[in-house]
């Protein structure tokens, strides 16, 4: 019971390197009080890659790191929960939007292709765990949670597959631009989701057209 209020201080840093490698650095700080508690928490996202122009399908595989701090011990006067920004929910940790940026280890495999001049695809492995076995899974905290944390901190894997196709040849730029997108996602769920949620697999799928007017 009380007031809630918190402050998000944050860096990003991103850019390429020699060789075609390139990266991408956030790191976010939150403090403040929750009702008798004071915030201090903090979240980060690491990737680092390299593009290869001169291949086949242009590839361009990457690793990427997402943290979050979670809440060990609730009746300390600390929480340490941080609270995710930004509200994007599948930028970083996958897809099928299982997780928010909150008590999270979300360790991914990317591989980027672009098979014809208008096609992209993209694919994604996640492996998730909880930053502390006794705090909630940030997909529904207060009932996804084991206190005693006795269910472990293995939450799932993801797999992820967008394809992305521009076709130039149906519309002529000068009317506009259309995009066509479809993708498929895959959860199996680990240790902690079996014992505290639910023990069977998952699949998402999606498909989406915009048209984007030019004036």
């Amino acid at each position: 019971a009380g007031d809630y209020s918190s402050v998000f201080p944050g860096v990003r840093i991103t850019g390429d390197l020699p060789h075609d490698f390139f990266y991408d650095a956030t790191f976010v700080w939150q403090s403040g009080t929750y009702g008798a508690d004071d915030v201090e928490a903090w979240g980060a996202h690491g990737q680092f890659g390299k593009k290869f122009p001169e291949l086949p399908f242009k590839p361009c595989p990457s690793v990427e790191y997402s943290y979050a701090t979670g809440d060990e011990d609730p009746k300390d006067g600390v929480r340490e929960t941080f609270e995710g920004v930004f509200g994007a929910r599948d930028r970083m940790y996958g897809r099928m939007n299982l997780f928010n940026w909150s008590n999270l280890k979300d360790l991914q495999f990317n591989l980027d292709v672009d098979p014809l001049k208008t096609v992209h695809v993209k694919a994604e492995f996640h492996r998730f765990w909880l930053d502390e076995a006794k705090d909630g899974w940030s997909l529904n905290p207060k009932l996804y949670r084991d206190k005693t944390g006795m269910s472990g901190d293995e939450v799932g894997d993801e797999f992820d597959i967008v394809i992305t196709w521009k076709p130039d040849e149906l519309l002529p730029r000068q009317y506009g631009e259309i995009e066509l997108q479809a993708g498929y996602s895959h959860f199996w769920p680990g240790g902690f989701t079996d014992k505290i949620a639910d023990n069977c697999d998952a699949n998402w799928y999606f498909s989406q057209l915009t048209y984007s007017l030019k004036f």
